[in-house]
Formats: C-alpha cells, structure tokens, sequence
C-alpha cells in the first residue's frame, strides 16, 4: 500500500469509530447506551461534524492498532478528553477497572499480572484477589509446595502421595497435617472403616 492508500484507510476506519461513538452516546437502542448516553457521556459539539472529528484524529496519532479513549470516563468525547491509545491501556481505562495496590503503588490487576514482581498468571491473581480474599501482596508470590519430612526424607505432598509408603489421598493428607498429626501417621493411617 501506499500512502494515499493508508491515509483513505484511516480515514475509514476514524468515519466508523465516529458512527460507533455517536450510536453509543445518542441511541438509546444500541446495546452499549446504557453506559454511554444513558448515564450522561455526549459527544461535543465540535465533533458532531464527522470532518471535525477525521481532522483531529489523523491530527491526535490515530493509526489501526488504537482505540479512542476518554482520559475521564465521566467525561466526554472531546478534544480535550480523547486520546489514542493501545486496547491494554483502553481496558485498563474502564469504570469497572478494579484498582489494587502495593508497595506504594495503585494499578489494575490487569497492570499488576504484567508487573515484574507478579510470579503468577492474571487468572490465578483474580482468583486469589476476588474469591479467596488475599492481599495483593501475597497474592503476587508463586506458592512454594508444602513440604513434610517423614523417615528421614523431605519431599512436597505429591511426591510423598506419589511414595509407596504412603497409603493416603492429598487431600487427606493434607487435612491430617493441619491437624497435627505426624507425617508419618498422617501417610499410613487406615480411615475409619477402611479394611
């Protein structure tokens, strides 16, 4: 392609964010009103002229791999409010954006599960935020595996599940540990009832 050619498809692709932003602020109709129009977010004045808005956007940075963002999400869709940027940053901009902090420092969880110090994956840093009710501090640290010494050996659960000698579930295991009994009684012990 070459330059015309870029310039005629980016003014295609701004005249449909332009359609898509005006049918979200202004037709109570289009399944995404409700969070635009319907609670107040309008398009300015300026920028109800589709030139108005092509204009600035070829002016503002606008390119294929950016979304039209409002910096204030109570705000409008104005010059003064709008800018492109990529679709991480765009959904990390969300009112439904949960925001958490540590060490001094305030970001989505989305931000967090790319921070450098986060040793887990996002899925597993939401569960342990939102349904396990960890601190985002300790939700960050991979969990080292429990461990048990039992006849002179230490190996995590698994692997003593994995041992010959022990005739136990995990989950049994597990529970019997917490519950102070020895390792090796935890791991050999019959259930009640068991022959």
């Amino acid at each position: 392609m070459n330059l015309a050619d870029d310039l005629i498809s980016e003014i295609a692709r701004l005249t449909n964010v332009h359609k898509n932003m005006l049918a979200r602020c202004t037709q109570p109709n289009n399944h995404a009103y409700m969070s635009y129009g319907g609670r107040g977010i309008y398009v300015c004045d300026e920028w109800l002229s589709l030139p108005n808005f092509v204009r600035w956007g070829l002016a503002n940075g606008s390119a294929v791999d950016l979304h039209l963002d409002r910096i204030d999400n109570d705000g409008p869709y104005s010059p003064d409010n709008c800018r492109f940027v990529s679709f991480k940053a765009n959904m990390n901009n969300r009112r439904t954006s949960r925001y958490e902090e540590a060490f001094g420092e305030r970001k989505t969880v989305a931000e967090w599960a790319q921070d450098p110090r986060c040793e887990v994956a996002y899925a597993t840093l939401h569960q342990r935020l939102y349904q396990q009710g960890w601190d985002l501090e300790k939700s960050l640290k991979a969990v080292t595996h429990v461990t048990l010494t039992a006849w002179g050996e230490t190996k995590t659960l698994k692997e003593w599940v994995a041992d010959s000698r022990c005739t136990t579930p995990e989950r049994t295991l597990r529970n019997r540990i917490k519950s102070g009994e020895s390792p090796e009684i935890a791991m050999t012990r019959k259930r009640k009832g068991a022959l």
